[in-house]
Order: C-alpha cells, then sequence, then structure tokens
C-alpha cells in the first residue's frame, strides 16, 4: 500500500541554458515555456523540448531538461542542456562538356545567421552567427541554355517580442534557346536572340496564432515577378489579339499568397510523431473584370497576369512500436501525406496563366 500525499504546485525558479557556445542565449530562451514565476508543467517541458530541436542548431538527441525540485520551497530549477551541430548548407557540383559549356551549382545557406554584426571583424569567425537569422545565396548554371541568382533573409522574431517571421527574398533566371544548330554548339549569340527570363522579390510575414492553438501560424507574401520573352514561345497554344503566337514582349505577375499552417511535428529532421497541414491560396488582382475594355484595348492580354491558385498539403507521422531487440529510441514511423493543387481563372476568354501552372 502507498499513500502519497499531494503538495501545491510547484512554480519555476531558475532556469539556465548550458552547450551553447555560438547560439546566443536570447534565441532559446525566447522559444522556452518554462518561465520564472509560472507553475511546474510537464506539457510545458515537453513543448518547450520541441521548439528547442526545430530550432534545427543543436542535436535533437542530446537536448536534455535537467530538472531538480526544491521541497524546501516549492520551486523547481530547470538547466537546459543542448549540443551545437553546424547547421549551415553548402552545395557545390560543376561540369563541362557536350557543347553547353560550363555548368554548376553554387549555393550557401547560414541558418544561424548575424546580420547585425556584419560589420563587426571580431565575429566574422568565420561568418557571424548566432541571432537565429538565415541567410541564403544561390547560383546555378546550365552553361549558355540556363542561369539563376537567388538571394533571400529571414529574421523569424521581427521585433524581438513574437514570433513573426519575416522574410525577402530577390531572384533572376534565364533560359535560352542557345544551340545554334549552324554550329552544332551553344553559342552565346544564340542564347541572346531566344530567351525568357524572369526577375523578381518578394516580401512576406508570418505570426503565430493563439488560436485554435499555438501551433497554427498564418502567413502573407507579396510578390512581384517580371517576364521578358524574345523570340522564345512558352506556350504554343498563347496567341494575341491577331491570332500570332506571343514570342515578344513582358508579362507581369503581381499577386499575394495566404498561407495556413499547423505544424505539431516533435523533431524537423527525423519526426517520430505529429502532423503538418498547409492549405495556401495564391491570387493576382482580376484585371479583366475590373476594366470593362480589357480586350478591346489590349493587343496582349497577357501584359498582366491574372489567375488563383489553391494548395493544401498534408502529412501525418505515426508512431508504430520498435524494433525487436534495438535500441528503445530506435522507432519505426509511419508517414503518411496528401497533396492538392489546383490553379483558375477569372475571366472564361482568357487562357490559364502560361507562368503558374503546376
Amino acid at each position: 500500500e502507498i499513500r502519497v500525499m499531494e503538495g501545491p504546485q510547484a512554480t519555476y525558479k531558475n532556469i539556465k541554458i548550458t552547450g551553447n557556445e555560438k547560439t546566443k542565449e536570447y534565441v532559446i530562451r525566447r522559444e522556452l515555456r518554462t518561465m520564472p514565476g509560472d507553475k511546474f508543467s510537464r506539457s510545458d517541458v515537453i513543448r518547450s523540448q520541441r521548439e528547442i530541436a526545430n530550432l534545427g542548431y543543436f542535436n535533437q538527441e542530446k537536448i536534455t531538461p535537467n530538472i531538480v525540485p526544491n521541497p524546501e520551497d516549492g520551486t523547481v530549477d530547470i538547466t537546459w542542456s543542448v549540443e551545437e551541430k553546424s547547421s549551415d548548407q553548402l552545395e557545390l557540383s560543376a561540369g563541362f562538356g557536350g557543347g553547353i559549356g560550363l555548368t554548376g551549382t553554387l549555393g550557401v545557406s547560414f541558418n544561424n545567421f548575424s546580420i547585425k554584426n556584419i560589420f563587426s571583424k571580431k565575429a566574422w569567425d568565420p561568418l557571424p552567427t548566432g541571432d537565429g537569422q538565415k541567410l541564403s545565396l544561390r547560383v546555378q548554371s546550365n552553361g549558355r541554355a540556363y542561369r539563376s541568382y537567388n538571394i533571400s533573409f529571414t529574421e523569424p522574431w521581427l521585433g524581438g517580442k513574437h514570433r513573426n517571421a519575416f522574410t525577402v527574398s530577390f531572384f533572376d533566371t534565364k533560359y535560352a534557346n542557345a544551340y545554334d544548330p549552324t554550329t552544332g554548339t551553344y553559342t552565346k549569340q544564340a542564347g541572346d536572340t531566344s530567351y525568357f527570363r524572369t526577375t523578381g522579390a518578394s516580401v512576406g510575414l508570418a505570426k503565430q496564432l493563439k488560436w485554435p492553438d499555438d501551433y497554427f501560424s498564418l502567413g502573407f507574401t507579396l510578390s512581384y515577378a517580371r517576364y521578358k520573352l524574345k523570340n522564345y514561345a512558352i506556350d504554343q497554344n498563347l496567341r494575341l489579339a491577331d491570332g500570332t503566337i506571343w514570342r515578344n514582349g513582358y508579362s507581369n505577375n503581381l499577386n499575394l499568397k495566404i498561407a495556413l499552417q499547423r505544424s505539431s511535428v516533435d523533431q524537423p529532421i527525423f519526426p517520430r510523431s505529429g502532423s503538418n497541414f498547409l492549405a495556401s491560396v495564391q491570387v493576382t488582382p482580376p484585371y479583366s473584370l475590373i476594366n470593362s475594355n480589357f480586350f478591346k484595348n489590349n493587343e496582349n492580354p497577357y501584359t498582366w497576369i491574372e489567375y488563383h491558385k489553391w494548395r493544401f498539403t498534408g502529412e501525418w507521422y505515426v508512431p508504430i512500436g520498435r524494433p525487436h531487440g534495438e535500441d528503445r529510441n530506435k522507432q519505426f514511423v509511419l508517414k503518411a501525406s496528401a497533396k492538392y493543387g489546383f490553379i483558375g481563372r477569372y475571366d472564361s476568354r482568357l487562357q490559364i496563366s502560361p507562368f503558374e501552372r503546376f
């Protein structure tokens, strides 16, 4: 017979963090649900462990809360032990031949960047890190037939008080019909006379919600892209008002994307439980409906493209037991997923946008 007398609920007292060598302490502390003065809750400890793991800066198997109760004063001390790991990514490939020329990709992602220390010489070791920001640079080339430049920056806690992820990005790509049949090789002259180029930028803001629960987030992204065609038919069925195939000119894409997401996966790299749902809609202004003379005064109705694009993604992670005789930390996980996408038009007289198809 065991008799237990339950005392008052304990209160968090001292919350310490150890093991973080590069990451600033405030980056970890703002993810914690175990705040000094609050009542102890096992669910807060589990949720805090998940949030630290989702940062991606630490070994997710080594995130350990050392809980020390103090019965004398009814408090609990917690020491969060973490182990730093490299979260940056380097992508590098190169090749040459086939008449195409030099091909390759160079991409770097700094996932724990510190932009405020970018002008501090002491912080470059080899890069300024520790503030939890993300900087991504990528250059890709397929000789004279294709090249792409991308740069993006994300501040996950805009303002520092709430989880408002702010992202800005720029991109420029060019597809070229660089093959010259007279020489049998890819030439710069051929690539400059027939190509399809896209230049654009986007700015986005995602906010963590409190309702229905704080696993939800709502994001808004405003994007603009400018397409340039030069002797390049992106769609053989895309014709102008005079019936000719559209091969030359500019097209513009101004759109707003709204995304609602709920993610409760326990770990980002090897999820063992939880789910991830994402529903989004991407829309342009309905130019053909706003302007009654849209088709009368516009020889090219695709100067400003219009569409509405819907997407849904669902992922489930279900633990189904552990291998017989193996380590208890090893576990089989069943993943089930579903995806759906739809793109539509506002006016039946227009074709589906040639630039935003799946």
